[in-house]
This record gives C-alpha cells, structure tokens and sequence, in this order.
C-alpha cells in the first residue's frame, strides 16, 4: 500500500539524524518503488548548541525526550506522517496517541572509548579526564574506576571530536553505531563489550513513531519492521518503564535474542559509581508480551536489590550525587 500523494518523515537536523533517515527511505523505496517521500527536517531543543555550553540533558527540563519532542508535535499536528528516532531517545513513556512499533534491525549496541594510546579502562592513567554526558556511563566508569575524571561532553559526533582533538577532554565515550553510520569508525580506540559497559535501552536501533490512528502511514511502514529486534526493544523498555527511567536515572538494559531464547539484563546505579545492582534473566520469548514479561521480571528483580528508597535517591540530578564530575566538588 503506497496510495499517500507525498509521504513526510520527520528527523533531526544533525548529519547522523539524515543519515538515519536516509536509511529508512532506502528501505521503504524498495519496497515502495512509486512512494513520493519527503524529508521534513525539524530542529530539536535537545540539540547542543554553543551558547548551552556543557550542560546535562538531566538538568534541563524535558530531559533526553528534548530530543524527539518538536518531530512528535508535527506528528500529532499531522504536519508530517512519522518521524525517525534513535531508541534510546525516546523518553519511556510516549502519548497515547502516538506509538514507536516500527522498528529496524539492530545494529551495533556497543560503546566505545576515542583517544590516544587507549587499550582499556584499567590501562587509563589516574585523573584521565573522560568527556560523556552520560549519567550511565559515567556511573559505570565511576564504579570501575573512581579515580578517573568526567566532564560534560555535548554536541553531535564530529563537534565532541574536536573538543576531543583540543584537549578539553583525554578521551570520549561514545556509541560505536552513530561512529560507523557518518564514516568515523576510524576515530575509535576500543570497543566497551556489553560485560565491560551495558548498553543503553535500545542503543544501536532506528525506530519510526507514527499516529495509533493512521493505519495507512502504519501499513506503509510494516516492511521496516524487525521481528526480533522489536521483541529485544519491549524487553529493555519494560526495565525503563518500570523503573521510571529518565536521563537522569543511570539504567543499562539491555536483551539479546538467540532462536526464542531470550537474555535480558539490566544494571541499576548511583551517579558516584559507588552502588551498582545488576539483574539478569533468561526465557523463551514468542510474541510481544512474553518480552514485555521479561523486562519487568528484571527490573523487579534490580527494584528487590536496590529498594525503592534507593532508586528514588537515583532519580535525583547527578550534580547532587556525583563526587568525581570536573568542576563540580
């Protein structure tokens, strides 16, 4: 079904958000070679921008959700018929009226480690300055190692590269997919395996939001969708939205998929690196609900071990929490 005079998709302006959609508009020409498409580009809030300095996402209000907001208000405005997004954007909670159950092939989930003569995590001299916005993966190099430095990283790819290249940081943390889709694989140092640093709920996977209602923009976009990629996504938004996960809340979930056996685990932790609590299940997952149900047997289990004083405590902003981010005491 392509009977849509022009089809409009939404994304973000930055040069990794076209790439993306020029991912999904591959996809769809070929399986709608007559569908007219449009690419409507719309500036997000949560987009850094020079006069933002370094500041959080946590500490602004809106969050990570900054990144989708001004792409899902066209969408219920009808101004554009479905917008592109990176998972991980996407706050846990959405409108009723629209929903993400479009879901490409994941690809790359790692993180990695960009600077010069980087082997490992322990290999980083004492008081190595880390550059990441990520209250996650600063929590998690925090716990492994204390001694090191983080400092707020904003920006798109290539803007934390030269801050890389000009010495505000020693080394970035970033994802390994962004990286690989605008050609900068080259830039990377070391792959963080899943053991080492949990991804982040749906790192490495494109997704498409569209209206619950428009089942004719739903059916074109059907030919997009991978099954099992969709399964590991509910898994890991079942931890989030359990948890009421935001930004500001360091969460790792993250589920792989072998035949119908599905692994999902999830770590849970302070801003400071000092409490980490991991959980970790395995089940046969058939269908959307099955995957559902093993997300929320792990984030049960990490609510168990951390107990809801704690997590609360979690949510808090990270500059009340965090001891080792530079500039903040």
């Amino acid at each position: 079904m392509a009977n849509k005079k022009t089809f409009k998709i939404g994304t973000r302006t930055s040069a990794l958000a076209r790439v993306q959609t020029d991912m999904v508009v591959h996809r769809l020409k070929i399986a709608h070679p007559n569908l007219d498409i449009e690419i409507v580009p719309i500036k997000a809030s949560g987009d850094w921008k020079p006069e933002m300095g370094e500041q959080r996402l946590s500490e602004v209000a809106g969050g990570k959700g900054l990144f989708i907001k001004e792409v899902e208000q066209a969408i219920l405005d009808k101004s554009i018929d479905c917008g592109v997004h990176n998972v991980k954007d996407v706050p846990s909670f959405l409108p009723d009226q629209v929903a993400i159950d479009h879901i490409l092939e994941r690809e790359d989930a790692r993180d990695v480690l960009i600077g010069t003569n980087v082997k490992s995590i322990h290999d980083l001299p004492p008081s190595t300055i880390i550059g990441t916005s990520s209250v996650r993966r600063q929590s998690i190099l925090l716990n492994e190692r204390p001694d090191l430095v983080i400092k707020p990283l904003r920006g798109n790819i290539d803007t934390r590269l030269e801050k890389l290249r000009a010495g505000q940081v020693d080394v970035a943390v970033l994802a390994s997919v962004g990286l690989h889709r605008i050609n900068r694989a080259h830039e990377i140092a070391i792959y963080l395996e899943p053991e080492i640093m949990l991804p982040a709920c749906g790192q490495g996977t494109l997704c498409v939001e569209t209206r619950i209602d428009d089942s004719e923009t739903r059916e074109i976009l059907d030919c997009l969708n991978h099954a099992q990629s969709a399964l590991v996504t509910l898994a890991e938004r079942a931890v989030l939205q359990n948890l009421d996960g935001s930004c500001r809340t360091p969460i790792s979930a993250y589920a792989t998929l072998l035949g119908h056996m599905m692994t999902c685990e999830a770590w849970l932790m302070s801003t400071d690196g000092v409490n980490m609590f991991k959980a970790k299940a395995m089940a046969q997952v058939l269908n959307k609900a099955q995957a559902i149900e093993l997300g929320d047997m792990v984030a049960k289990e990490l609510r168990d071990k951390a107990g809801d004083k704690m997590l609360e405590c979690l949510s808090v902003d990270y500059h009340k929490d965090a001891r080792h981010v530079a500039g903040q005491k």
